[in-house]
């Protein structure tokens, strides 16, 4: 009985000790990404940091889970505005990645070093080589750390890699590259033509974008610029192969600053499931099934989010289309790409409703998103 007892506290004085030291480590990464979030101006939710580098959306995502025991994973992601409309899935062969591609085939570079390092798969071969010209595909061979996990596709590019202790260098370091990757395939994107399921549709877009002093590219099809005094993004998004719908963005003036991202469950991206999200709900049970909403400042959120704005944000989703609302936006999908864009102003006429709106509640002594 003794020698049971003596092994038992020594096993209760481990355990303990393994709580301990836990919550010790949980301290410090909560101290450090604070620290870390300021020195780099982002904006931190749990264990996500989110905010932009010359003018991309960035961010990264700690877990304490790594396979080898004390070790971090870290998610680091750059996402592309718009997204393109390839159907593109890129990662290293050494990783093993679920296709979320829908149907893409894959896709032969012809650049033997590249094609050997990288899986690629696309709807169109022609249009994907087109954008992974030789800069591009230098720029990825270069930037990118043998052992990470990394990904490219229409929406985006992350890597993941885990290492012995977290820290402000490699985070840094990896928000670099991936800024910069993600530069080079805004930059690539001149080189792709219109996706063959709209190549009707581009000149009455082109006449449309020249009509009202707008720009405009082909990945995806998309014309941005100032329209009813707002500015405005609308692009074609993929669904699958050759099922391309329209969204239309409107970007506040002035970010909202709440770390909030609200948007239909059943249309979070592929993405996003991968490497995960953190879910805040607001009590409403229509609204809490409807929307996953994650914030950094919850308190400011909710009191913005009150019952009529929440009832105005269902009744858009409902009757003009899904709904999405960010610190940089309000966006909206509509099922289709029309061959006539001219319903984008009567669809940006109800998301400047909506802005006006959340303005007044922000109050006027903050800057809202329109004025």
């Amino acid at each position: 009985m003794e020698i049971l007892a003596y092994y038992t506290f020594g096993l209760l004085v481990a355990i303990l000790s393994t709580i301990v030291m836990r919550h010790r480590r949980k301290r410090q990464v909560d101290r450090d990404l604070d620290d870390w979030a300021q020195a780099l101006g982002l904006v931190r939710v749990g264990h996500d940091l989110f905010g932009q580098r010359d003018g991309i959306p960035v961010g990264a995502r700690l877990a304490l889970d790594a396979p080898k025991g004390g070790w971090a994973r870290w998610t680091v992601h750059a996402r592309l505005q718009p997204p393109l409309d390839l159907g593109l899935s890129i990662h290293t062969r050494d990783h093993e990645i679920e296709d979320i591609t829908k149907g893409a085939g894959l896709v032969v570079t012809h650049n033997a070093e590249f094609d050997k390092r990288f899986v690629v798969r696309g709807d169109e071969p022609d249009r994907v080589r087109a954008l992974l010209d030789a800069r591009l595909q230098n720029e990825l061979m270069r930037g990118l750390h043998p052992a990470a996990l990394f990904m490219l596709t229409d929406q985006g590019v992350a890597v993941q890699i885990a290492r012995p202790h977290a820290n402000l260098e490699w985070f840094t370091r990896g928000l670099e590259t991936l800024t910069a990757i993600a530069s080079s395939v805004n930059r690539a994107r001149s080189n792709v033509p219109v996706a063959a399921v709209l190549r009707r549709h581009h000149g009455s877009w082109a006449a449309f974008a020249s009509a009202h002093m707008l720009h405009g590219i082909s990945a995806p099809l998309c014309m941005w610029g100032h329209l009813r005094g707002a500015t405005v993004f609308a692009y074609a998004v993929r669904l699958g192969p050759g099922d391309l719908c329209l969204e239309i963005w409107l970007r506040f003036e002035d970010p909202l600053g709440l770390g909030l991202l609200l948007q239909p469950k059943r249309t979070v991206d592929r993405v996003k499931e991968l490497f995960g999200a953190d879910d805040h709900e607001l009590g409403d049970p229509v609204f809490d099934e409807t929307f996953l909403l994650r914030v950094s400042d919850a308190s400011s959120t909710e009191a913005l989010l009150d019952p009529p704005l929440r009832r105005r944000l269902l009744a858009i989703h409902r009757t003009v289309g899904p709904l999405s609302l960010t610190d940089d936006g309000l966006l909206v999908r509509l099922p289709t790409v029309p061959v006539d864009p001219s319903v984008v102003p009567t669809k940006v006429g109800h998301l400047l409703e909506l802005a006006g709106e959340i303005a007044q509640r922000r109050g006027a002594h903050q800057a809202g998103p329109y004025r």
